[in-house]
Protein backbone atom coordinates (compact mmCIF):
# COMPACT_ATOMS: atom_id res chain seq x y z
CA UNK A 1 0.00 0.00 0.00
CA UNK A 2 2.80 2.21 0.63
CA UNK A 3 4.41 1.56 -2.51
CA UNK A 4 1.18 2.50 -4.38
CA UNK A 5 0.29 5.92 -2.53
CA UNK A 6 3.89 7.39 -3.16
CA UNK A 7 3.66 6.04 -6.77
CA UNK A 8 0.32 8.17 -7.08
CA UNK A 9 1.84 11.61 -5.45
CA UNK A 10 4.94 11.37 -6.64
CA UNK A 11 5.43 13.61 -9.94
CA UNK A 12 8.19 15.42 -10.81
CA UNK A 13 5.99 18.50 -12.12
CA UNK A 14 4.09 18.78 -9.08
CA UNK A 15 6.20 17.38 -5.86
CA UNK A 16 9.54 16.99 -5.12
CA UNK A 17 9.71 16.66 -1.43
CA UNK A 18 7.47 16.50 1.63
CA UNK A 19 7.24 16.80 5.04
CA UNK A 20 6.71 13.24 7.22
CA UNK A 21 5.19 13.15 10.51
CA UNK A 22 5.01 10.52 12.35
CA UNK A 23 3.09 10.02 15.94
CA UNK A 24 1.84 7.56 17.86
CA UNK A 25 -1.64 7.47 16.01
CA UNK A 26 0.29 6.78 12.09
CA UNK A 27 2.45 8.44 9.52
CA UNK A 28 0.91 11.68 7.93
CA UNK A 29 3.04 12.45 5.06
CA UNK A 30 2.08 16.65 3.30
CA UNK A 31 3.46 18.08 0.34
CA UNK A 32 2.54 21.38 -1.78
CA UNK A 33 3.62 21.94 -4.80
CA UNK A 34 5.68 24.87 -5.88
CA UNK A 35 3.23 27.04 -6.79
CA UNK A 36 0.89 26.72 -3.94
CA UNK A 37 -1.82 25.52 -5.43
CA UNK A 38 -2.05 22.12 -4.89
CA UNK A 39 -1.80 20.25 -1.34
CA UNK A 40 -1.32 16.89 -0.68
CA UNK A 41 -2.08 15.17 2.71
CA UNK A 42 -2.15 11.48 3.66
CA UNK A 43 -2.55 9.88 6.75
CA UNK A 44 -1.76 5.96 7.04
CA UNK A 45 -3.08 4.44 10.04
CA UNK A 46 -0.43 2.56 12.27
CA UNK A 47 -2.78 -0.61 11.74
CA UNK A 48 -1.61 -0.78 8.21
CA UNK A 49 1.54 -2.29 10.00
CA UNK A 50 2.09 -5.31 11.87
CA UNK A 51 4.31 -3.99 14.08
CA UNK A 52 4.22 -0.21 14.98
CA UNK A 53 5.95 1.78 17.55
CA UNK A 54 6.73 5.28 18.51
CA UNK A 55 8.25 6.86 21.25
CA UNK A 56 8.00 10.11 20.66
CA UNK A 57 6.62 12.25 17.41
CA UNK A 58 9.06 13.40 14.75
CA UNK A 59 8.92 15.41 11.84
CA UNK A 60 11.28 14.20 8.36
CA UNK A 61 12.03 15.82 5.50
CA UNK A 62 11.91 13.52 2.30
CA UNK A 63 12.75 13.42 -1.24
CA UNK A 64 9.67 11.57 -3.02
CA UNK A 65 11.82 10.82 -6.28
CA UNK A 66 14.51 9.06 -4.12
CA UNK A 67 12.24 7.26 -1.61
CA UNK A 68 10.20 6.19 -4.86
CA UNK A 69 13.19 4.33 -5.83
CA UNK A 70 14.07 2.71 -2.88
CA UNK A 71 10.57 1.24 -2.76
CA UNK A 72 11.03 0.26 -6.84
CA UNK A 73 13.84 -1.94 -5.56
CA UNK A 74 11.66 -4.43 -3.68
CA UNK A 75 8.61 -6.53 -5.40
CA UNK A 76 6.22 -5.25 -2.59
CA UNK A 77 4.41 -8.83 -2.62
CA UNK A 78 2.91 -10.61 -0.05
CA UNK A 79 6.04 -12.55 1.14
CA UNK A 80 7.76 -9.35 1.46
CA UNK A 81 8.08 -7.22 4.65
CA UNK A 82 8.91 -3.66 4.61
CA UNK A 83 10.51 -2.39 7.46
CA UNK A 84 11.09 1.71 8.40
CA UNK A 85 13.12 2.85 10.45
CA UNK A 86 14.38 5.87 12.81
CA UNK A 87 16.09 6.57 15.56
CA UNK A 88 17.54 9.43 17.24
CA UNK A 89 21.06 8.07 16.74
CA UNK A 90 20.88 8.63 13.30
CA UNK A 91 18.99 12.17 12.54
CA UNK A 92 20.04 12.13 9.16
CA UNK A 93 18.98 8.82 8.18
CA UNK A 94 15.90 7.22 7.50
CA UNK A 95 16.54 3.49 7.30
CA UNK A 96 14.38 1.18 5.07
CA UNK A 97 14.93 -2.49 4.43
CA UNK A 98 13.14 -5.24 2.56
CA UNK A 99 13.00 -8.60 3.55
CA UNK A 100 11.66 -11.63 1.30
CA UNK A 101 11.47 -15.12 1.18
CA UNK A 102 11.55 -17.77 -1.88
CA UNK A 103 8.72 -20.83 -0.72
CA UNK A 104 8.85 -22.33 -4.07
CA UNK A 105 12.68 -23.41 -3.06
CA UNK A 106 13.06 -26.78 -1.06
CA UNK A 107 15.70 -24.87 0.44
CA UNK A 108 13.94 -21.48 1.75
CA UNK A 109 15.78 -18.49 0.52
CA UNK A 110 15.75 -15.16 2.30
CA UNK A 111 16.83 -11.96 0.35
CA UNK A 112 17.62 -8.49 2.76
CA UNK A 113 17.99 -5.18 0.86
CA UNK A 114 18.56 -2.21 3.28
CA UNK A 115 18.65 1.28 2.42
CA UNK A 116 19.74 4.68 4.37
CA UNK A 117 17.93 7.29 2.85
CA UNK A 118 19.10 11.11 4.18
CA UNK A 119 16.73 13.15 5.52
CA UNK A 120 15.86 16.73 3.93
CA UNK A 121 16.05 19.63 6.56
CA UNK A 122 12.87 21.19 5.33
CA UNK A 123 11.88 24.21 7.40
CA UNK A 124 7.99 22.87 7.71
CA UNK A 125 6.16 21.92 9.89
CA UNK A 126 2.32 20.60 9.24
CA UNK A 127 -0.34 22.61 7.63
CA UNK A 128 -3.45 23.04 9.70
CA UNK A 129 -6.03 20.87 7.37
CA UNK A 130 -9.53 21.93 9.49
CA UNK A 131 -12.02 18.97 10.37
CA UNK A 132 -14.84 21.13 8.28
CA UNK A 133 -13.72 24.09 5.02
CA UNK A 134 -17.75 24.40 5.02
CA UNK A 135 -17.62 23.53 1.05
CA UNK A 136 -21.34 24.08 -0.60
CA UNK A 137 -20.97 21.00 -2.44
CA UNK A 138 -19.99 17.40 -1.51
CA UNK A 139 -20.67 14.53 -3.09
CA UNK A 140 -19.68 11.12 -3.34
CA UNK A 141 -18.73 9.43 -6.75
CA UNK A 142 -17.13 6.58 -8.59
CA UNK A 143 -13.70 7.11 -8.65
CA UNK A 144 -12.76 5.88 -12.10
CA UNK A 145 -15.86 7.53 -13.38
CA UNK A 146 -14.42 10.73 -12.50
CA UNK A 147 -11.11 9.85 -13.99
CA UNK A 148 -12.32 9.08 -17.36
CA UNK A 149 -13.76 12.29 -17.18
CA UNK A 150 -11.03 14.46 -16.36
CA UNK A 151 -9.14 13.11 -19.65
CA UNK A 152 -11.89 13.05 -21.52
CA UNK A 153 -12.41 16.83 -21.32
CA UNK A 154 -8.16 17.53 -21.31
CA UNK A 155 -8.78 16.89 -24.94
CA UNK A 156 -10.44 19.84 -25.33
CA UNK A 157 -9.18 22.20 -22.63
CA UNK A 158 -7.09 23.08 -19.75
CA UNK A 159 -10.24 23.56 -17.23
CA UNK A 160 -12.46 22.37 -15.97
CA UNK A 161 -16.11 23.82 -14.89
CA UNK A 162 -17.49 21.22 -11.91
CA UNK A 163 -21.35 22.51 -11.35
CA UNK A 164 -23.71 20.97 -8.40
CA UNK A 165 -27.22 21.98 -8.81
CA UNK A 166 -29.49 20.39 -6.86
CA UNK A 167 -29.62 16.56 -7.72
CA UNK A 168 -27.33 17.12 -10.66
CA UNK A 169 -23.62 16.98 -10.96
CA UNK A 170 -21.85 18.54 -14.22
CA UNK A 171 -18.21 18.88 -15.54
CA UNK A 172 -18.31 21.12 -18.36
CA UNK A 173 -15.22 22.72 -20.53
CA UNK A 174 -14.88 25.36 -23.13
CA UNK A 175 -12.90 25.74 -26.59
CA UNK A 176 -12.83 28.26 -28.60
CA UNK A 177 -10.63 26.01 -31.49
CA UNK A 178 -12.16 22.76 -30.93
CA UNK A 179 -15.22 21.86 -28.90
CA UNK A 180 -17.38 22.55 -25.76
CA UNK A 181 -17.84 19.60 -23.78
CA UNK A 182 -20.25 18.58 -21.10
CA UNK A 183 -20.52 15.56 -18.56
CA UNK A 184 -23.65 15.09 -16.28
CA UNK A 185 -25.44 12.76 -14.20
CA UNK A 186 -28.05 12.76 -11.51
CA UNK A 187 -26.97 12.47 -8.09
CA UNK A 188 -28.93 10.00 -5.59
CA UNK A 189 -30.12 11.45 -2.18
CA UNK A 190 -29.15 7.78 -1.39
CA UNK A 191 -25.59 8.24 -2.33
CA UNK A 192 -23.66 6.91 -0.07
CA UNK A 193 -21.12 9.16 2.02
CA UNK A 194 -17.87 7.96 3.98
CA UNK A 195 -15.35 9.48 6.04
CA UNK A 196 -15.70 12.01 9.16
CA UNK A 197 -15.20 15.34 7.07
CA UNK A 198 -17.71 14.41 4.61
CA UNK A 199 -20.17 13.27 6.81
CA UNK A 200 -19.69 16.46 8.61
CA UNK A 201 -20.29 18.35 5.88
CA UNK A 202 -23.57 16.13 5.04
CA UNK A 203 -25.23 16.96 8.22
CA UNK A 204 -24.60 20.70 8.00
CA UNK A 205 -25.64 21.09 4.14
CA UNK A 206 -28.96 18.85 4.93
CA UNK A 207 -29.61 21.17 8.32
CA UNK A 208 -28.95 24.23 5.75
CA UNK A 209 -31.61 22.98 2.99
CA UNK A 210 -28.40 23.54 0.85
CA UNK A 211 -27.16 19.92 -0.45
CA UNK A 212 -30.46 20.28 -2.82
CA UNK A 213 -31.33 23.75 -3.39
CA UNK A 214 -27.75 25.73 -3.72
CA UNK A 215 -26.32 26.18 -7.02
CA UNK A 216 -22.39 25.66 -7.02
CA UNK A 217 -19.45 26.17 -9.27
CA UNK A 218 -16.21 27.03 -10.19
CA UNK A 219 -13.20 26.08 -12.47
CA UNK A 220 -10.15 24.11 -12.00
CA UNK A 221 -7.29 22.88 -13.59
CA UNK A 222 -7.19 19.45 -15.37
CA UNK A 223 -3.77 18.64 -15.46
CA UNK A 224 -3.95 18.96 -11.39
CA UNK A 225 -7.40 16.86 -11.30
CA UNK A 226 -6.28 14.47 -13.62
CA UNK A 227 -2.97 13.66 -11.15
CA UNK A 228 -5.32 13.57 -8.48
CA UNK A 229 -7.44 10.88 -9.83
CA UNK A 230 -4.77 8.37 -10.05
CA UNK A 231 -5.84 7.12 -7.15
CA UNK A 232 -8.95 5.71 -8.36
CA UNK A 233 -6.88 2.52 -8.40
CA UNK A 234 -7.04 2.56 -4.49
CA UNK A 235 -10.41 3.11 -3.93
CA UNK A 236 -13.80 2.57 -6.00
CA UNK A 237 -15.33 6.33 -4.58
CA UNK A 238 -13.98 9.69 -4.34
CA UNK A 239 -15.66 12.65 -2.29
CA UNK A 240 -15.56 15.74 -4.03
CA UNK A 241 -16.55 18.92 -2.13
CA UNK A 242 -15.88 22.29 -3.79
CA UNK A 243 -17.52 25.89 -3.56
CA UNK A 244 -16.61 29.11 -5.44
CA UNK A 245 -14.31 30.44 -2.33
CA UNK A 246 -12.65 27.52 -0.93
CA UNK A 247 -10.37 24.79 -2.27
CA UNK A 248 -11.57 21.68 -4.12
CA UNK A 249 -11.24 18.48 -1.80
CA UNK A 250 -10.78 15.16 -3.45
CA UNK A 251 -10.73 12.32 -0.78
CA UNK A 252 -9.89 8.73 -1.12
CA UNK A 253 -10.36 6.43 1.99
CA UNK A 254 -10.26 3.29 3.16
CA UNK A 255 -9.94 1.56 6.89
CA UNK A 256 -5.91 2.13 6.63
CA UNK A 257 -5.23 5.38 4.83
CA UNK A 258 -6.77 8.48 3.82
CA UNK A 259 -5.98 10.50 1.00
CA UNK A 260 -6.65 14.33 0.33
CA UNK A 261 -5.83 16.18 -2.10
CA UNK A 262 -6.98 20.07 -2.24
CA UNK A 263 -7.06 22.35 -4.85
CA UNK A 264 -6.87 26.04 -5.52
CA UNK A 265 -10.55 27.22 -7.82
CA UNK A 266 -8.97 29.18 -10.90
CA UNK A 267 -10.54 32.59 -11.53
CA UNK A 268 -13.17 32.67 -14.31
Amino acid sequence: MLKKLIDIIKDKDHLVHGCLTVDEKGICLQSMDATHVALVDIFIKNTLADTYECLSPCQLGIDFDTFHKILECSDMSSSTKCTIKYTANHPDRLKISFTSSDQTSVRKKSKISKFDMKILDIESSNIEIPESVNHSAVQNVEAETVQKIFKDLSVFSDDVLIKRQGQALAFSSHSDSSADATFSFDISDEDDYFGQTVMVEKERLNDTGSINDTSVEAIFSLKYLIWFSKAATLCPYVTLAFDQSQPLLMQFEDPFFCLKFFLAPKCS
